[in-house]
């Protein structure tokens, strides 16, 4: 709601008072601008020439705990201890196996999805927040309308309203503020044996939960949800909402037993099928702002060709993140401790495995509470790449 200023009276009216109503709606505009630009300070980043984004950042508070002190959580949510937590994740760990062992039965993917829901209910809170400040209404603002009350006068209306003997006094604009978001959001998940064999399936699903959540809370516009592996899937698409219905379905269809993991395969279909839900006019969408998330272990081959479609993306308007699940154990290592090898001028050559990572902004994962900050200011930094 806006502070509303009273119609000009006849006579004894104080020069300027519009204006400094006016002066002082635009300075607080500003200031809450920049409160909000600088609520998310935590993050830190790291760009070289290729605009390369490699974010890490500490854990800002425990899972599971509210976004600020004293905020009540919405939707039901309930506030889980870390034994809560370990105990229930366990619980959707056991109930993920039986729901691949028995795809038929809808009761169980009802359940998980639930679970999932509960387990990131907080942190989906959180990211919705960040991104709420990042991804901002597409709707231009403006002053329009007729009103008794407002911030600025509409000056063709001053005559008419004198000669009334002022009682037509619907003389006043008010700033009417873009609400709706008209985004157009892709989820790609890597459904591959690599993410079992690495431990990142149940942190993927995760994942995948708490993005659906807050980006479906967050209204952003159009959600789609993709899955490759050898071959890629379209799970849900652009052309129906994205709700409680449909998120036990996408989530039960990943089983992460595809033998390979084809990254440029899926960079290909999401720049394709971004390109025809944008040339269709899906929804409100239109030509508006496009993004890919991928949830990955970051385990890929034929770079070149992945660099030659993330290229693609980029020409076309298509904003491209990797989230890389690192969930290093015993069993299996962490992406940061993998070294490539190469022979140059008959001499073998040791490189980090991310050396020359084709993607220029991807996210490194290795504890859910980090998401939401790490992946809000990679998108933050995305669109003043685009400003600048």
């Amino acid at each position: 709601g806006e502070e509303a200023a009273a119609a000009p009276r006849p006579a004894g009216e104080e020069k300027g008072k519009d204006e400094a109503g006016e002066g002082s709606d635009g300075g607080s505009d500003r200031e809450g601008a920049d409160g909000e630009e600088g609520a998310d300070g935590d993050g830190v980043a790291e760009e070289d020439g290729r605009n390369r984004v490699h974010l890490r950042v500490p854990e800002r508070r425990p899972a599971g705990s509210l976004a600020e002190e004293g905020e009540e959580e919405e939707d039901g949510g309930e506030r889980l201890s870390e034994a809560e937590l370990a105990a229930m994740r366990e619980r959707v760990h056991e109930l993920a196996a039986e729901v691949r062992a028995n795809p038929e039965r809808a009761e169980l993917a009802v359940r998980l999805w639930e679970d999932c829901k509960r387990v990131t209910h907080a942190l989906s809170q959180d990211l919705c927040e960040q991104l709420r400040r990042v991804l901002e209404p597409t709707q231009a603002s403006r002053l329009r309308g007729d009103y008794a009350t407002g911030k600025r006068i509409n000056m063709k209306k001053v005559v008419p309203y004198i000669a009334s003997g002022y009682k037509r006094d619907k003389i006043w604009l008010r700033r009417t503020r873009p609400e709706k978001r008209t985004y157009q959001v892709l989820v790609a998940l890597d459904d591959s044996q690599s993410m079992a064999d690495n431990g990142a399936g149940q942190m993927a699903c995760e994942a995948l939960t708490m993005l659906c959540t807050a980006l479906t809370r967050l209204e952003v516009g159009e959600l789609g949800v993709l899955r490759f592996g050898d071959g890629v899937d379209l799970v849900h698409g652009f052309d129906a909402p994205f709700g409680d219905a449909a998120g036990p379905a996408a989530l039960a269809s990943f089983r992460f037993d595809q033998d390979r993991t084809d990254v440029a395969l899926c960079v290909e279909a999401a720049v394709k099928t971004m390109l025809a839900a944008a040339e269709s006019g899906t929804g409100a969408g239109g030509r508006g702002a496009q993004l890919v998330i991928v949830i990955s272990d970051g385990r890929l081959s034929d770079r070149e060709r992945v660099e030659r479609w993330v290229r693609d993306a980029a020409e076309n308007g298509i904003f491209v993140v990797v989230i890389i699940m690192d969930a290093a154990g015993p069993d299996s290592e962490s992406i940061l401790d993998i070294r490539s090898v190469s022979f140059e001028g008959g001499k073998v050559q040791f490189r980090d495995y991310m050396d020359n990572f084709p993607f220029g902004y991807y996210v490194i994962l290795n504890q859910m509470t980090a998401l939401p900050s790490i992946l809000a200011d990679a998108i933050r930094q995305w669109f003043e790449m685009l400003g600048d």
